[in-house]
């Protein structure tokens, strides 16, 4: 499954991409409902190198150890998963500048190990919820970062 989500950000596009490349950062965008309890990351992501969270999503811990499969300055950053709900997981952040600051857009691709209700729900219920993440996030990444 595919989900796409794009803000523009009065920011520089290096500015995001420094903000972004560090994983503890995260921590400053989690949505409500969402608390980090552990990170075990450098403070800035490196192509091959691993990095491990718990998240609490609602009350329910999550582990989750992913690795970066692409770092390219300042416009990529793209993570994958090795142990985490899904079966798998891809997310790329782009960085592109336009006319008003930087437009920063998220690309998951991601495939759910179960779910009751089939795949339609599953689609309806992982689109309204990464919806509502991602529109989050942006929107305290924007707070944060806007010049």
């Amino acid at each position: 499954m595919k989900f796409r989500k794009s803000v523009v950000i009065p920011a520089s596009q290096e500015a995001l991409f420094e903000f972004h490349q560090n994983p503890h950062n995260i921590t400053k965008i989690s949505p409500p409902g969402f608390t980090v309890k552990k990170i075990e990351a450098s403070n800035r992501a490196r192509k091959g190198e691993s990095f491990y969270l718990v998240v609490s999503a609602f009350g329910i811990p999550l582990h989750w150890a992913g690795m970066w499969l692409d770092v390219k300055r300042p416009t990529i950053l793209v993570d994958t998963a090795k142990v985490l709900p899904f079966s798998s997981w891809r997310h790329e952040h782009s960085f592109q500048k336009v006319k008003n600051g930087t437009e920063m857009t998220d690309d998951l691709e991601y495939r759910i190990v179960w779910f009751l209700g089939g795949e339609l729900t599953a689609r309806t219920v992982f689109a309204l919820f990464f919806t509502i993440v991602f529109a989050a996030r942006h929107r305290s990444t924007v707070k944060l970062l806007k010049r």
